[in-house]
């Protein structure tokens, strides 16, 4: 009886020690099932990620592709067009010319119908040249002078011609010159009179000839000492030129101090008690001067405005 007991507290203690060392197993068995499913998940997660990589890329190829295709293909309907529209006009200029008839391909052209390069002017020969002379010869009488005359054929002139003089021809035309630009209506000595209340009268200018390019008026004051009222115009055939003259003239001033108070492009200037303002109108190539020492610079600047209303607008 106590050896049977025996027994059977063996075979529990067997049993609850078995129990006890399965349960490490299994522990450590379920850890390296875990590690092992991390590990095919992370494998598998890298092989999606390079797939899906591979498909944007041949994604991306495939654009560009088609859009070089796209390119190529609207380059070549181009030039189809090109030349599709080049096809079209030779066809209209070669409808455009009349087919000839009939008649005139049998016909032959006429001295008319040639070409002016196809024309031939028949010379008068020397023979016929010498018959007339030995006949107006023999009509004068003079057979000696017939055969002179036959020797020096080809220079003999028609009897209606008259023989030319050496030297210049005077003609009953004359050339006239280009008369120079008007600026008579540009100022009066009584209009300068109302706007300065000191009088004037009209001399000349020296110092430049008037031309289709430049003009002037001068108004001489009281005293004959003091520089007057001068005004100058020039006219440019084209806008650099004006440009240059303004740009020149305002390098070459003395005591140059641009303002915008003539135009949008104009300069006061001085030297000594002599005034000058200069200004530019690009849209009538047209640069205009008014000078004076009788003035003041008020009055300077009033009689500038008055010539800008008269010769540029």
């Amino acid at each position: 009886m106590f050896q049977h007991q025996k027994w059977l507290l063996l075979t529990a203690l067997t049993l609850v020690l078995g129990c006890t060392e399965e349960k490490p197993e299994s522990a450590a068995t379920a850890e390296v099932k875990e590690t092992e499913s991390n590990s095919e998940g992370a494998a598998e997660k890298a092989e999606k990620k390079s797939v899906k990589k591979a498909a944007l890329k041949a994604k991306a190829e495939e654009k560009k592709a088609a859009k070089k295709a796209k390119e190529r293909a609207g380059s070549e309907k181009k030039n189809a067009n090109s030349d599709e529209a080049e096809v079209k006009k030779e066809t209209a200029i070669r409808d455009t010319k009349s087919p000839p008839t009939e008649a005139e391909k049998t016909e032959k052209p006429g001295l008319a119908e040639r070409p002016k390069e196809m024309r031939v002017r028949t010379p008068k020969t020397a023979k016929s040249a010498v018959e007339r002379a030995v006949k107006l010869a023999a009509q004068d009488g003079g057979n000696k002078r017939g055969r002179t005359v036959e020797k020096r054929a080809p220079s003999v002139k028609s009897p209606t011609e008259k023989p030319k003089r050496p030297g210049p021809v005077a003609t009953s035309k004359r050339v006239a010159a280009s008369p120079p630009i008007p600026i008579s209506h540009a100022l009066s000595s009584k209009e300068l009179r109302e706007m300065t209340g000191m009088r004037f009268k009209e001399g000349v200018l020296e110092g430049q000839t008037p031309s289709p390019r430049y003009n002037s008026l001068y108004f001489e004051g009281d005293r004959k000492d003091v520089f007057g009222v001068a005004i100058q115009l020039w006219h440019e055939p084209a806008l650099k030129d004006t440009r240059a003259r303004y740009e020149q003239m305002k390098i070459g001033y003395p005591n140059v101090q641009e303002t915008g108070n003539i135009t949008n492009y104009t300069f006061f200037s001085h030297w000594g008690k002599v005034y000058h303002m200069v200004f530019m109108d690009l849209k009538r190539r047209r640069v205009a001067t008014v000078s004076s020492e009788a003035l003041t610079p008020n009055q300077l600047f009033t009689v500038a405005t008055r010539v800008r209303d008269r010769l540029l607008r």
